[in-house]
C-alpha cells in the first residue's frame, strides 16, 4: 500500500471512529496526572531559562 493510500485509510477509520461507527483498536488512559508535580517542574525550567 502507497504512503497515500494509508494516510488516506487512516483519515477515514478516524473519521468512522468519531462518528462512532467503528471501536478504536486502542484507548490510552492515564490513571492519574500530579498536576501540581508537572507545574513544579516545569516552573524549575522557567527559572533556569531566565538567569
Amino acid at each position: 500500500m502507497s504512503v497515500g493510500k494509508s494516510l488516506i485509510q487512516g483519515a477515514q477509520e478516524a473519521l468512522a471512529i468519531a462518528k462512532g461507527e467503528l471501536e478504536p483498536a486502542a484507548v490510552y488512559a492515564p490513571e492519574t496526572i500530579d498536576v501540581a508535580a508537572i507545574r513544579k517542574k516545569l516552573s524549575k525550567k522557567d527559572t533556569f531559562i531566565q538567569k
